[in-house]
Parts: structure tokens; C-alpha cells; sequence
């Protein structure tokens, strides 16, 4: 079988793709260290990064092999024909020529494809691991306070992210015995207290029977039938003691009936106050209370009606933190940055730290918000530390699921809003939006070409200047022009300097390859940072339409340069 140029091409290719993604691969062992990034997140991160780092350099690494294919691997015997005449050039290129369209469309379809999605979870790995040492931190502290129920509770949204940590596993246990004693021992003493206060230290029945007296006459005879039966317990035949224990007895069960009475009563005051609550619009009070109610009497009618309702009222205006919390330990959207909204002269600008999209939901974390006049002076500036999309805001007030006392809510730096809105902010962008809003003008760079393109307008409406994202377009539209026309000088130059040798290249030849990807790299991002200066130039001077067309006019005549180059070339 012939060995054809395409195949020589596409044999180096393989080499040279595979010997880079493995150089990757040990570089990203070597930047590898579990301070940064979780044990457990350390395959998804070394695949991850090697690919990056491959679609990053693949441009140079094609290039490089594609200049040594022609520069050594053709013998004398390949240039000419059986009957000793020399093959034309154009057999030797056209086949290749062809195929290099065809992996300029992979090429394309790799950056568009791959790209955007390995780098995207390089930034959750470091997201999450950031998210679980904070709540190692935590856990740590709360175990240094022996508050062992909140560090029991940072053990566990830990393993949301480290599930498997057998270590983590067996020290969540150990704290579980902790607090579960602690729990217990606080149940303990404050039983003990109880009795200590209310016990007083008799040893005779004489005294007995004189504090049972004492407790019938002042009504309390649930202790007048105690000490009663105590000094039973001495003098089984006592008369004064059984005469007391029986009375007390007779009051107690007329009692109990009225006890029932009051406490049906006061189980109806509470329902009409959590009713007044909810009619009053403190939706969070009436949901505690009907929510307690409910746990005393799942089977009225009435307390699960308004249990329902006052779910559904505090579910406009906040959010269960445990939710929240539980959220954002899955991958997401890191660090958005955007002009929220322009009110005359005022201007809000939006930070948020950490956005996590789950089944139905839209959660956030480490919020800031700043609004200023025209004047410059700050109008109001408010950190909180979660939020909720709600009916196109955020809403920071969350609260526990289960304890009244547990809540968080916007904290204001400066300024100060009405109290209706001081825990919501009124967004612009729609959630799509919101996951394009990084901060940091380099991740647009990971975006693919459509997502440019798409919200390029939306951009420039939330604060990101409309030129940094036309930029981004054109480079864009740069990468398939450069990689065919580099990957066409390359076959050109590696022609020109071709070794020419009868059954292999001198040795020499060999110790020349490792050179080769340098001295390539430099040249490419050399050629790429000309293209940026320029097309930069001609953006901000003429407009996008001025810069794309300028684009597709000069890479054509580039294009067109390189096949009339290499249509000039001979065999001999």
C-alpha cells in the first residue's frame, strides 16, 4: 500500500495530538494540589485542564507537525514517478489541502463544543472545593466551641460535595455521638434543675404530710398528692397522708376536664392569631405559628388550610435557608458582575458571587448591590448572604424551615431602602442572561461563537462596553481563517527546508524536532497578536461592520497568498 501524503499528514498528526494531550496531562499533575482543589475532583480536574490546555495549543502542535511531515518525512523515491519523472506538486498537496478544511471544521467544532463545557467545570471543581474547605473551617471552629449541632450541620453540607470521604464519613459520625450526648446531657441537666428547684428535702412524714397541706391549701394539689404519696411511701397507715391523697386525687380529675377545656381555648387563640398574622400580612409569623399547630393537631381542618396559604404567601417574599444552603454544593455560575438598572441618573451595579440553577429553583450567594447618583454618592450599598430568583428579583430574606430564631436577610452598609424592598433587588436580565454575566472580560473568551453573538446587545445593556464583545466575535470568526492558513505556510515552509535524503533523514534532523513546537508557538502568537491589534484598531475607529469586513477581506487574501505559494512549488 502506498504510503500517501495524507496519510504522513495524518500519522504525524496523531503523534504529535497525542504526545501534547499526555505533556498536558503531567503538566496539570504537576499544577495539581489538594490545597486548591478537592481529592475528589482530581480526575474530572486533570481531564479537564488537558483538554483545555490541548484546545488552547492545538493550533501550534498542528502546525509544528504539519511543517516536520513536509520537511522530513518525503524520501527523494516519494517526489518522482516509476518511470523516473518528477509527480507534480499538486499531487502531493491537493489530497492534504482537503483534508485540512475538513479538521479546520473539527478544529472549530472542538473549541465550540468542548471548550466552553471543560472550562466551565474546571471553574465549579474550584468553586465547590473553595465552598467545602469554608465549611471544614466551619466545622473546625463550631468542634473548638463544642457547639457539636452546627458542626454536625457543616459535616454534613461538606459531604454534599465530598460524598465519599470515608474520612469525613467516620469523623460526621464521631461529631453525630457528640451532639446526640451533648443533646442529652442538656436534657439532663435541665431536668435535673427542675427537680432541684422544685424539690424540697424531707426525710419524715411529718414534713411530708406539712408540705402537702401547705400545696392543698394554695390549689397545687398535683405536689400536695406527690407528698402525700411520699409520706405514704414511709407510713402506709398514716390517715392524714391518705385523707390528703384522696382529696387531691378528686380535684385533680375535676381538673383535668378543665385543663382540656383551657387547652382547647388556648390552641383557638393561637389559630386566630396566626389568622390576624396572616390577614396582617406578617406571613412568616402566621406561617410559625400554624406550622407549630399543625404539628399538635395534623388533623384540623382548619390549621392545614392556613398552613397551605401562609407557605404559599412567604414563598413571594423568602426562602427556606436550608434549601439554599443545600443548593449551592452543586456546580454553577461563578461571579456575575452587571448594571442592574438605570433610573434617571442612578445607576445599581450587582455582584454575585455564586449562581446554582436546580429543578424548579434559582439560588444565590454572596450578594452585593451598590446604587449611586450622578452626583457619585452612594444612594444605598447592602451585602447578603443568599438569594432566590423570585418574580424577576432577588430575594435575600431567608429563613429556617423549623426554628423562628434562625434567619438572614440583606445587611446595609450604607443608605438605607423602605422596608418592603430592603430584601429584594428588581433584576433586568432574565436567568439566561444572568449566566453570561461573568466578571472578568477573559471568560468570554471560554463563550462559544452563537452565545457572542446572541446576547452581544444584552451585554452591552448590563454594563459590558459593546466593543469588548465585538472583539470577542471577530477573534472568534479569526480562529477557523488561522488555523487553515497556518496550518497551509506550514506545509509551505516545511516544503521549502525540506531535508532531502534517499531511505531516511540524517540523525541530526531528529535532534532539530523538539525545537520545532517553539519556535512555532511564538510564531502563531505572534500572527494572533498582530490580528488582534489590528482588527482592534479598525473596531474602534470604523465600527463592527467596518472590522468584519476588513476580517474576511484580509484572512482571504492570506488564504488565497498561501494556495498561490504553494501552487509555485516544485518536486525537484
Amino acid at each position: 500500500m502506498n504510503d500517501t501524503p495524507v496519510r504522513k499528514v495524518i500519522r504525524l498528526l496523531l503523534v504529535f495530538y497525542l504526545l501534547s494531550y499526555f505533556l498536558f496531562f503531567l503538566y496539570s499533575i504537576y499544577r495539581f494540589t489538594t490545597t486548591r482543589i478537592l481529592s475528589v475532583f482530581m480526575w474530572q480536574y486533570l481531564f479537564n485542564m488537558s483538554m483545555v490546555l490541548f484546545l488552547r495549543y492545538l493550533l501550534p502542535v498542528t502546525v509544528s507537525s504539519v511543517m516536520i511531515t513536509y520537511s522530513l518525512t518525503f524520501k527523494i523515491g516519494d517526489l518522482y514517478t516509476k518511470s523516473g519523472l518528477p509527480r507534480p506538486f499538486s499531487e502531493i498537496v491537493s489530497a492534504p489541502l482537503v483534508f485540512f478544511i475538513i479538521l479546520t471544521a473539527l478544529y472549530i467544532a472542538a473549541l465550540e463544543g468542548l471548550n466552553p463545557g471543560a472550562a466551565s467545570k474546571l471553574e465549579s471543581e474550584k468553586y465547590l472545593s473553595s465552598l467545602a474547605r469554608e465549611y471544614r473551617e466551619e466545622w473546625q471552629n463550631e468542634l473548638d466551641k463544642k457547639q457539636y449541632k452546627e458542626a454536625l450541620k457543616y459535616i454534613n453540607l461538606y459531604l454534599g460535595i465530598d460524598r465519599a470521604n470515608k474520612n469525613i464519613l467516620d469523623k460526621r459520625e464521631d461529631i453525630r455521638l457528640l451532639a446526640l450526648g451533648q443533646e442529652t446531657e442538656e436534657k439532663k441537666r435541665t431536668e435535673g434543675e427542675k427537680t432541684k428547684s422544685s424539690s424540697v428535702s424531707l426525710n419524715k412524714a411529718d414534713e411530708y404530710i406539712r408540705e402537702a397541706e401547705k400545696y392543698f391549701n394554695t390549689e397545687d394539689f398535683f405536689s400536695a398528692h406527690y407528698y402525700s404519696a411520699l409520706a405514704l411511701e414511709i407510713d402506709p397507715e398514716r390517715a392524714d397522708a391518705k385523707e390528703i391523697a384522696v382529696r387531691s386525687w378528686e380535684k385533680i380529675k375535676n381538673f383535668a376536664a378543665s385543663k382540656k377545656e383551657r387547652e382547647e381555648a388556648l390552641f383557638f387563640k393561637r389559630k386566630q392569631e396566626g389568622y390576624k398574622a396572616l390577614l396582617g400580612g406578617e406571613y412568616i409569623k402566621a406561617y410559625y405559628i400554624f406550622k407549630a399547630l399543625k404539628n399538635e393537631k395534623p388533623q384540623d381542618r382548619d390549621v392545614s388550610f392556613y398552613f397551605s396559604e401562609s407557605s404559599k404567601k412567604i414563598s413571594g417574599i423568602s426562602f427556606f435557608l436550608n434549601d439554599a444552603e443545600k443548593a449551592l454544593t452543586l456546580p454553577g455560575s461563578d461571579e456575575l458582575f452587571f448594571v442592574n438598572r438605570k433610573k434617571g441618573k442612578e445607576i445599581e451595579f450587582v455582584f454575585i458571587k455564586k449562581m446554582v440553577k436546580t429543578e424548579g429553583a434559582l439560588y444565590f450567594s454572596g450578594i452585593e448591590s451598590l446604587k449611586i447618583d450622578k452626583d457619585g454618592k452612594i444612594v444605598y450599598f447592602f451585602r447578603a448572604p443568599y438569594g432566590k430568583y423570585i418574580n424577576q428579583t432577588i430575594v435575600t430574606k431567608c429563613i429556617d424551615r423549623e426554628n423562628e430564631n434562625i434567619h438572614k436577610e440583606s445587611i446595609y452598609i450604607a443608605g438605607n431602602r423602605p422596608r418592603e424592598e430592603r430584601n429584594i433587588i428588581s433584576l433586568n436580565p432574565s436567568p439566561a442572561e444572568l449566566e453570561k454575566l461573568h466578571t472578568g472580560y477573559g471568560t468570554l473568551n471560554g463563550m462559544s461563537f452563537a452565545q457572542l453573538w446572541f446576547f452581544r446587545k444584552d451585554f452591552a445593556k448590563y454594563g459590558f462596553p459593546l466593543e469588548l464583545i465585538e472583539n470577542a466575535i471577530l477573534l472568534k470568526l479569526l480562529e477557523p481563517f488561522s488555523f487553515l492558513i497556518l496550518s497551509l505556510f506550514g506545509i509551505l515552509l516545511g516544503w521549502i527546508f525540506r531535508i532531502r535524503y534517499v531511505s531516511r533523514p540524517p540523525f541530526l534532523a531528529y535532534l532539530v524536532i523538539p525545537v520545532f513546537p517553539v519556535i512555532v508557538f511564538f510564531a502563531v502568537e505572534l500572527y494572533t497578536f498582530a490580528n488582534r491589534i489590528v482588527l482592534g484598531y479598525v473596531l474602534v475607529s470604523f465600527g463592527f461592520s467596518a472590522a468584519l469586513v476588513f476580517l474576511l477581506v484580509l484572512e482571504s487574501f492570506l488564504l488565497m497568498l498561501a494556495m498561490v505559494l504553494l501552487a509555485g512549488q516544485l518536486t525537484e
